[in-house]
């Protein structure tokens, strides 16, 4: 790994630990750093879910939880793999912030991101290959949900790797004028955004 070369003191592996990972990064919080930590999302936030709950949610420190083949992206690795619940159970959480990004670039835009918002946050990478949507300098703000097609009949909402796939819908859908929103940030929702356009199109389908 290119980071653990550069910033060997920066770099823990935790093993095979994520109960410990959450507890440590929470120590790491109360001391003022800014510890990021990641593991699949099945087992992070899926096995240390009480620690990250307890240590970090509860005290409002600013841990950034990453959670890697995320959704069914690792379905070639079989059922204990494949975390399909992490935003389920990262949503419900006081204080947590939950981050799902499109592609490559907006993934490190969200990440630069958190690290200057505050409280525990929860940031879903897919493993599979994603295309590329934003631009490489994009920016990311926390809470704004992105229009990327204006429409009238019908809004689909959509999170994570399944964006690319509702804008390839739409070309599917060419007699129905879709508006595609990308909902990157699962809470705090953008309230207004879809609202807006829910009364604009009267009809509106997610995809998760």
């Amino acid at each position: 790994m290119e980071f653990d070369k550069k910033f060997p003191d920066r770099f823990h592996n935790i093993g095979v630990a994520e109960q410990n990972l959450a507890g440590l990064a929470a120590g790491f919080a109360a001391e003022g750093f800014i510890p990021i930590i990641t593991s699949y999302a099945v087992f992070s936030p899926g096995r240390n879910w009480e620690q990250i709950r307890d240590t970090i949610c509860y005290s409002n420190l600013h841990v950034i939880i990453i959670g890697a083949h995320a959704g069914l992206s690792a379905g070639i690795y079989g059922a204990t793999h494949t975390g399909i619940e992490d935003i389920a159970i990262t949503r419900v959480l006081p204080n947590m912030t939950v981050i799902s990004p499109a592609d490559a670039n907006q993934t490190r835009a969200a990440l630069i991101s958190a690290v200057e918002y505050p409280g525990p946050i929860y940031i879903r990478f897919s493993r599979s290959e994603t295309p590329i949507i934003y631009p490489n300098e994009t920016k990311f703000e926390i809470v704004s949900a992105d229009i990327l097609k204006e429409g009238t009949d019908i809004t689909l909402i959509a999170t994570g790797s399944m964006v690319f796939l509702a804008l390839e819908s739409v070309n599917l859908l060419s007699n129905i004028n879709c508006e595609v929103i990308n909902l990157s940030t699962i809470k705090p929702i953008d309230t207004k955004v879809i609202i807006k356009s829910a009364q604009k199109t009267g009809r509106v389908i997610t995809i998760e």
